[in-house]
């Protein structure tokens, strides 16, 4: 006995009807307008982008090369706090070949720094390729975790 609710032939029962549209992901900026406003420091474009990140990471006393973005598009520091934003066009992959290390870059990363850490970073994962014959996995993306230099 077959029930009141299904059919026999779902496809065809199907065939006609249009599917619900599912909305599309976008993340949402963390950068606002309000912190945009707070910054002591806030540039747009590549090239002044990329030498005021590297100048900033070396005076925090991180290597600067820590975060190698491409085609970025804006930057910004809030003395204060210690939060800094990077900004790029597309998210891209940078493999740091002394480590054997994957890492992948967001559209935008944002981190809080102080002298010799970077702390509560987002928009950046990380990946061990192989190690002993097998792969893992580690991320330092998100909140709680910091790197030490």
């Amino acid at each position: 006995m077959s029930h009141p609710h299904l059919c026999s032939n779902t496809s065809a029962h199907f065939k006609n009807q249009i599917p619900p549209k599912v909305p599309s992901f976008t993340t949402m900026s963390i950068v606002t307008d309000e912190l945009r406003a707070k910054a002591d420091e806030l540039y747009h474009g590549d090239a002044i982008c990329q030498e005021k990140s590297k100048f900033l990471l070396t005076e925090m006393g991180l290597p600067n090369g820590l975060l190698p973005m491409k085609d970025m598009v804006e930057c910004g520091y809030i003395k204060d706090t210690g939060f800094v934003w990077l900004k790029q066009k597309k998210s891209t992959t940078h493999k740091f070949e002394k480590v054997g290390r994957l890492a992948s870059y967001a559209t935008e990363i944002t981190a809080y720094i102080e002298k010799g850490k970077i702390k509560k970073v987002t928009g950046v994962k990380t990946k061990e390729i192989l190690k002993n014959g097998k792969r893992y996995v580690r991320s330092f993306s998100g909140f709680g975790n910091s790197i030490v230099f």
